[in-house]
């Protein structure tokens, strides 16, 4: 629509010939170079004086600049709303020593139907529809309760107004907008972004009004070949301390080494003392053979190892399909047809794979304290979070101070600056919040790492996991009351929460919301909220109990009740995953004590099927789910997923973030994106 549009203003209307008179030069070349009369800067009308006369003798830096812009977009009805230029191309015009410096600018152009519409004396429907879309969007009006939240999909009537199509867009939450464009430009580096967006209204101005198009523009971000922050003291200090660290790495794998094998054999002579062990504890070479090591398994517990290997892929590769989707697609219409479909589940849904970790972490908790308390070993509560949070904390801050200070110096692309400039800021502002552990409370639209919010929410009901634990030992009747309550409480207050607010029912991963997840109101009060998330938490450590008591002979389950079990409970799983597909059917009216129902319940049916298969494997489960479950590779690359979730985000938000053109989807360009990186 807007690429037709634009064609033809440029070409064939009287706006062509109007911008041709007071700026002569070939269409599309008045775009290039900005010649707006009231630009702000002497230095910025020199170099585009001098930007257009080389152009129009075809200077190699002038048509380098030119050709680096973007010129009219295509397929923006098929959602490529990102036409994005060619970045580099644009930065190495400065750094071939031409006279004008270039910028490599990113515009964010909305488009709407303009009060003066040419063509409404001829299509009558046309001018009611772009009137019905300027007047939506001056007044936007929300789906109210029982009425669907997602429109039903008719199919566009080719003979109607582009506008129809347009507005479906809007009111539609799993389309991606047609009406919002983004546009590279190469322009001379001495113009300012106001100079840039005075061109560009100079420009569009008239060819709207000759077409019935308004709208505004705006330019995002603009970039130098040098316009990238310099180090600062904080980055400078965080690269020496990683320094050090290697080389701290280096020494005690050297000394290791040296010491701990003599003459080709193991040194079993060496008895190293407590300075050398301070040493060897950043020796690869012992930490390597205590990450392979395996012991013996006295409470069956193996498992847990694969429990976590595999769901911790799983959470990897949902978040690299949450970035994919939430940078420039060039095809989003694809996407948008994969909404409505039950085996998509699988992936849109798949994030309930999280509350596997909370499950787990649960059970052991409950199950190791009353194991040492049945021992006579006395754990102090208040050393019990002093050490859990020194156990964590040093490597989770120097990942958030990777955000906040280097992250920004290592890449760059026409989306760099949105999509890390976001990142870095939040960290630089919120990463106290991370570090106490709150940031799922505290300025949760501002978010450091995204994904942190797991360990704020593990950390707080850790808090509460373990009075409640002690009870269980103490006063097994009190503890007993206490943790039902407590299970109760946890899937009640998600179920109110959902009727107060009248969100959706889990949090629905369209285009337009991964874009930046954190914002969207379902995230910030139903997702990363403790008060939202403890049902999976709280099963877990009701499970870890039942196998405490069955280990100790206090519980026997038939094996009758066994086989039910594995049928029953190892359903709940699959159930609560697909039936998220009915709230991702178009048409259909949202009915807040629907989702608040399966917001409540939906992870208490997954945590379930969790607890159930670690509950059976502990107490005497044996085949193939135990051996898959308890391998050693498995079990060492286990020790691993801790770092690994900490980590993943940057890479991925790297990847994505150093695009230079809109990714092309397609079934297999998903799979094989389906990445760590």
């Amino acid at each position: 629509m807007t690429a037709v549009v634009v064609l033809l203003t440029l070409v064939a209307t009287p706006a062509a010939a109007f911008l041709a008179a007071e700026h002569p030069m070939p269409m599309p070349m008045a775009m290039a170079a900005p010649w707006h009369a009231h630009l702000r800067g002497q230095q910025c009308k020199n170099d585009s004086a001098l930007f257009d006369k080389e152009l129009h003798k075809l200077t190699l830096w002038a048509v380098q600049m030119f050709d680096a812009s973007a010129k009219f977009p295509s397929g923006v009805l098929f959602g490529a709303t990102h036409a994005l230029g060619s970045y580099d191309e644009c930065l190495s015009v400065s750094a071939s020593g031409a006279p004008v410096r270039s910028q490599y600018c990113l515009a964010r152009v909305q488009l709407r139907p303009s009060t003066h519409l040419p063509w409404g004396a001829v299509n009558g429907s046309a001018d009611r529809a772009a009137r019905t879309f300027r007047d939506f969007i001056a007044s936007p009006v929300a789906p109210k309760e029982h009425e669907p939240r997602i429109p039903k999909h008719d199919d566009d009537d080719p003979g109607g107004s582009v506008w129809l199509k347009v507005q479906r867009t809007i009111i539609d939450p799993s389309k991606k907008r047609r009406d919002v464009l983004h546009w590279g430009l190469c322009v001379p580096a001495s113009c300012d972004r106001w100079d840039v967006e005075a061109h560009l209204r100079a420009v569009f101005t008239p060819m709207g009004k000759s077409m019935g198009l308004e709208g505004s523009i705006s330019v995002e971000n603009c970039e130098t070949v040098d316009s990238g922050p310099s180090l600062g003291p904080g980055a400078i200090a965080l690269i020496v301390f990683l320094c050090v660290f290697v080389l701290f790495v280096a020494i005690g794998t050297t000394y290791d080494l040296t010491h701990s094998i003599k003459d080709g054999r193991k040194n079993l002579d060496w008895q190293p003392t407590r300075r050398e062990e301070v040493l060897l504890c950043f020796s690869i070479y012992r930490n390597l053979k205590r990450l392979i090591s395996t012991t013996a398994d006295e409470h069956h517990l193996k498992c847990m190892h694969g429990i976590k290997l595999y769901s911790m892929a799983c959470v990897v590769l949902g978040h690299r399909l949450m970035f994919s989707l939430g940078s420039p697609i060039h095809n989003p219409e694809f996407i948008e047809g994969h909404y409505e479909r039950l085996d998509t589940m699988l992936l849109l849904n798949g994030f309930i794979i999280v509350d596997t970790f909370f499950t787990i972490s649960g059970f052991l908790v409950c199950f190791l304290l009353l194991t040492a308390y049945s021992k006579n070993v006395n754990v102090p509560i208040p050393i019990l979070f002093i050490h859990r949070y020194v156990r964590l904390t040093p490597v989770y801050a120097v990942v958030v101070c990777v955000y906040a200070m280097l992250l920004q110096h290592l890449g760059s692309g026409p989306i760099w600056a949105d999509k890390v400039g976001r990142e870095v800021a939040r960290c630089t502002e919120n990463w106290w919040a991370n570090l106490l552990y709150i940031n799922n409370y505290v300025n949760t639209d501002a978010m450091c790492m995204f994904q942190s919010w797991y360990l704020s929410c593990d950390m707080q009901l850790f808090l509460i996991s373990v009075p409640i634990a002690s009870l269980l030992w103490k006063r097994p009747k009190i503890g007993q009351i206490t943790l039902a309550l407590a299970i109760f409480a946890s899937v009640m207050i998600p179920f109110a929460v959902t009727m107060l607010y009248k969100l959706d029912a889990l949090l629905l991963l369209y285009m337009n919301t991964l874009e930046d997840p954190t914002v969207n109101q379902t995230f910030r009060f139903m997702y990363a909220p403790t008060h939202s998330r403890g049902s999976p938490y709280l099963i877990g450590m009701a499970f870890g109990y039942f196998t405490f008591l069955a280990q100790n002979d206090q519980l026997k389950v038939s094996q009758r009740t066994r086989r039910t079990c594995w049928w029953v409970l190892s359903a709940l799983p699959v159930i609560s995953l697909l039936s998220a597909w009915i709230f991702y059917l178009p048409g259909r009216q949202y009915i807040a004590l629907e989702a608040a129902f399966y917001g409540a319940l939906h992870r208490v049916g997954w945590s379930l099927g969790i607890s159930w298969v670690v509950f059976a494997v502990c107490t005497g489960g044996k085949g193939v789910v135990k051996l898959l479950l308890s391998m050693k590779p498995v079990i060492a690359l286990s020790r691993l997923t801790y770092c690994a979730f900490l980590s993943h985000g940057a890479l991925q938000l790297y990847s994505v973030a150093t695009i230079r053109v809109p990714a092309y989807m397609s079934i297999f360009t998903l799979v094989k994106n389906l990445d760590l990186k």
